[in-house]
């Protein structure tokens, strides 16, 4: 399997285990990070600076044994220092003074609980602990896992104190954001089946307030979108292209994008649409169709097709 090089920009998939940038736009994009040839430039060039201008203020000194002559120098004048405006910063929220406890049933898309479904929360942790605390639901579907975070675990307004997810067999993954403050959440998560589609067939999805934070469980990670995924299946090597367009008047086209890596060379996303090049016959691919997350219940129609392979 190769990875696909994508030509937007992510974020990081595990925000504690992996160091992370800060979500700027709508496709997330990942924090940039300087290459080791890019910083020993940079080192290269402020040494030079730093150089010159010890060269330029640098004072003659008379060869040894010469006598040196008397010379009145005028007094430079020292510059007034303009005052620097001290920044206004956002405080970072406290420490939480007691464990977070988190309960609640994790169930399928039709309401259903689902037993022995595993449910993991990852945090901020105090030196020494984890990053993340796990258990599983018990015959009802039932779960409680306690956690106590030192901080928020993105710099992002308002502050988070974790993200919970689950999953089960045979189901997607289901992630949702843990706010700060209180010390006892309920959170219910559903896990849904995630469709299953050949390219040139259509099908409708969903997104509403119980559907997943947008993760691919890796590269890519939206905290400010909510996915509807999808599945497609390659049924000859070439170009796909799948567009999802929304069923209400008026609405905005969501951003559509395929997971990290996979059997293809890169893929190309616009508003409503993503271009994945050169997949594979018999292949399938992870697509997710995303929305803001206040939206409350958004329907989209999506459409998928095969362009023929380009011959170079």
């Amino acid at each position: 399997m190769t990875r696909g090089d994508s030509d937007s920009t992510r974020v990081c998939r595990r925000p504690i285990r992996r160091s992370c940038g800060v979500f700027q736009d709508m496709r997330a994009p990942r924090a940039r990070r300087l290459t080791m040839d890019a910083l020993a430039s940079s080192v290269a060039a402020l040494a030079l600076v730093s150089a010159g201008a010890c060269g330029e203020d640098r004072v003659p000194t008379a060869p040894k044994g010469a006598q040196s002559a008397t010379a009145t120098v005028s007094p430079t004048p020292t510059p007034t220092a303009t005052p620097t405006p001290t920044p206004t910063l956002t405080p970072s929220p406290s420490p939480s003074p007691n464990p977070i406890s988190v309960s609640g049933t994790v169930v399928d898309g039709d309401g259903v609980p689902i037993a022995n479904a595993f449910v993991e929360i990852d945090y901020n942790p105090p030196p020494g602990r984890l990053p993340w605390v796990a258990t599983r639901t018990d015959g009802a579907g039932r779960y409680e896992v306690k956690f106590e975070p030192a901080q928020s675990l993105w710099n992002v307004q308002p502050p988070t104190a974790g993200l919970i997810f689950s999953y089960g067999k045979g189901l997607d993954f289901s992630g949702q954001l843990l706010p700060w403050g209180p010390t006892a959440i309920a959170m219910d998560l559903v896990v849904r089946t995630r469709p299953v589609v050949t390219a040139g067939e259509s099908v409708r999805v969903a997104v509403d307030s119980h559907t997943s934070i947008c993760w691919d469980l890796e590269d890519w990670f939206i905290p400010t979108r909510r996915c509807a995924m999808l599945k497609v299946v390659a049924p000859a090597n070439g170009t796909l292209v799948v567009e999802a367009k929304p069923t209400e008047d008026g609405a905005a086209l969501p951003l559509v994008f395929t997971a990290t890596s996979g059997f293809y060379r890169g893929q190309t996303n616009t508003p409503g649409r993503v271009t994945l090049r050169e997949v594979v016959a018999g292949k399938s691919y992870d697509l997710f169709v995303a929305a803001p997350v206040g939206v409350m219940l958004q329907q989209y129609d999506v459409t998928t097709s095969m362009q023929p392979a380009v011959l170079r």
